[in-house]
């Protein structure tokens, strides 16, 4: 570029910038009657507390007496790490049909949600759900089937640590319009990461999908109590198998929720 030139564009942007500062402080300060707007009307911040209801994720069925294994196949991995070899054959006196369920339990959540009008929001969500892993089985006696029966922490068929956290984002709509006696419904879904921890076990991630249904009725302006109803959906990965089972989990909570505006203050005065 020629020197020329240079000059004239170091003029022309020295030109824009004078212009540009002189309109800034020309420009009249808001009325006192002007309330300066936000993208977000209000803030929610929840906590809630309730029951987690768990999920079977892994079972197999009795041995069919015409059912050929490969030798070893059969082979299930305990809470503590160790290893079940149930048979290549139907037992005479043994187990079979082997099945791990995690037990309902306690859950607590808690939500920030950013309202973008009086019935449209957006929420973070965090929850944590404590409960039992449980390992069980067919028990054979004398080639006969009795019982499906469990064991003790102590020889891995059960895991009192088990944790489920998730951690994701919620869309909701409150649809004020149809309460009736006082109760107002909302409903939506969400999506986010959950990881179920284990004592000993790996832990197993993945991304779940939700949707859930809420009652709540009003403490006032600012407060109001809430049910809610989460279903969540996710793919739970097991030792046993190279494939991931669907399960569903619900959590029913009760919770508290204090709402307040979030209009921003002017201070350029």
């Amino acid at each position: 570029m020629s020197d020329l030139r240079r000059k004239a564009l170091f003029t022309v942007l020295t030109l824009l910038l004078a212009f540009a500062a002189a309109s800034a402080q020309n420009a009249p300060p808001p009325s006192e009657d002007t309330v300066p707007t936000s993208a977000i009307k209000r803030i929610a911040i929840s906590i809630e507390g309730g029951r987690y209801s768990g999920s079977e994720y892994f079972s197999l069925p009795a041995l069919d007496e015409r059912a050929q294994l490969e030798e070893g196949s059969n082979v299930v991995t305990l809470f503590n790490n160790q290893s079940l070899n149930l048979g290549d054959e139907l037992p005479v006196d043994g187990f079979t049909a082997p099945r791990k369920e995690i037990d309902s339990g306690q859950a607590v959540s808690a939500r920030v949600g950013f309202y973008l009008n009086d019935s449209f929001h957006v929420d973070l969500l965090a929850s944590l759900a404590l409960a039992e892993a449980k390992f069980s089985a067919l028990q054979y006696i004398d080639g006969e089937p009795t019982v499906r029966v469990g064991g003790t922490e102590e020889d891995g068929w059960v895991d009192s640590g088990f944790r489920a956290y998730q951690g994701g984002v919620q869309l909701g709509y409150d649809a004020a319009s149809l309460g009736r006696l006082g109760l107002s419904p909302s409903f939506g879904m969400g999506f986010g990461g959950i990881i179920n921890r284990f004592t000993i076990l790996e832990d197993k991630t993945a991304l779940y999908f939700q949707l859930y249904g809420e009652l709540s009725r009003s403490l006032g302006n600012n407060f109001k109590v809430t049910g809610r109803y989460t279903a969540t959906t996710y793919s739970l990965d097991t030792e046993e198998v190279e494939y991931s089972k669907q399960v569903t989990t619900y959590n029913m909570t009760i919770g508290l929720t204090w709402l307040f505006d979030a209009n921003p203050v002017y201070g350029g005065r």
